[in-house]
């Protein structure tokens, strides 16, 4: 089976979070920019042979919430399950 790539690129100034892989697998992700997310860079969830080299993850912000009852965790690359 072969790979999907995402490389050379820029992903900045979003309103949420600028990559989530899902149920994937034999993805690269590669020299990449990501800048000025809100919550997560990257999020990873139940998923395998994800390979993240040389990327810069920078500026992830918090979300502007009234009411925080469990928390609200954020990151830069974030991975579960």
């Amino acid at each position: 089976m072969g790979y999907s790539r995402i490389s050379n690129s820029s992903i900045h100034w979003g309103h949420g979070i600028a990559l989530e892989v899902k149920e994937s697998e034999n993805i690269i992700f590669e020299n990449n920019n990501v800048f000025r997310t809100l919550k997560f860079g990257l999020n990873i969830v139940t998923s395998k042979n994800i390979t993240i080299d040389r990327n810069w993850v920078v500026l992830t912000i918090w979300r502007n919430l009234t009411a925080m009852t469990a928390g609200d965790p954020n990151g830069g690359i974030v991975m579960c399950g």
